[in-house]
């Protein structure tokens, strides 16, 4: 997750046993491995979600795009390594008895030909047991189709698994449990925007703004605490107030 803290695992255990969760899966918005040599926490952190996980019963999976790190991936049940290139499958290995998968995100800049070269190596490989794609999702979380059909067909095939766009996982980030990747991110997210126009009809006084993503807010709200003029509608909307009224329009689209 983009935000994890030592005092957000305070749940964990609750919440596993809440939600009858048979494996804890660590991923995020940013690397969980990322700094895991040269910033103690970072280890504290997985070392404690591995406390958790062993007095729970249940196994761990990690997910990460470092192939080379200290962090013992043979812990693991399953280690999936999300890769870039057909390059990255090179520096692959299992450190243990645990499963080894690898994805890709079907990116507009991945080619059916790169697609088969990497399905022909992973075939090949003793390193690598697991292969899988996975549908994008752009900033608006709307899903992107790229070589839809083939890779449906290569899945129907059983050369690769197509990972379609859904929310299948439970999320914890926090002390919090979420059903969709989305209320997460959208609870931390910040919205960036430039107000493009403000107006005061019959007393009402609402103002137009234009996020950073593209989409238009238009009669959005100036409370009559807030003056009248764009700096201090600005401000208003950067904000923990007024970034609750973005979030919750966000949300009502």
């Amino acid at each position: 997750m983009p935000k994890s803290t030592v005092d957000g695992l305070d749940k964990l255990e609750d919440a596993i046993t809440l939600t009858g969760a048979n494996i804890v899966s660590i991923s995020g918005g940013g690397d969980p491995l990322y700094r895991y040599s040269d910033n103690p926490l970072v280890p504290m952190y997985l070392g404690m979600v591995m406390g958790i996980c062993i007095k729970a019963g249940i196994p761990m999976e990690m997910h990460t795009s470092y192939t080379e790190s200290e962090f013992p991936y043979h812990f693991c049940k399953r280690v999936v390594y999300h890769l870039q290139s057909v390059e990255d499958l090179e520096y692959v290995e299992r450190h243990g008895t645990e499963i080894v998968r690898v994805v890709f995100v079907a990116t507009e800049k991945l080619s059916k030909e790169d697609i088969t070269k990497i399905s022909d190596f992973v075939h090949s490989s003793d390193q690598i047991d697991e292969l899988s794609f996975r549908q994008m999702v752009n900033e608006r979380y709307e899903t992107e189709y790229y070589n839809h059909d083939f890779l449906k067909a290569g899945h129907e095939k059983g050369l690769w698994h197509y990972i379609r766009q859904k929310d299948y996982n439970i999320y914890y980030a926090e002390n919090r449990i979420y059903t969709k990747f989305s209320e997460r991110t959208m609870a931390e997210q910040k919205y960036k925007f430039q107000l493009t126009c403000k107006s005061k009809i019959f007393g009402i006084k609402t103002c137009e703004m234009r996020l950073e993503t593209g989409e238009l807010l238009t009669y959005m709200p100036v409370p009559d605490g807030v003056r009248f003029c764009f700096g201090t509608i600005k401000r208003f909307y950067e904000s923990e107030e007024g970034q609750k009224i973005i979030k919750k329009r966000m949300a009502n689209r």
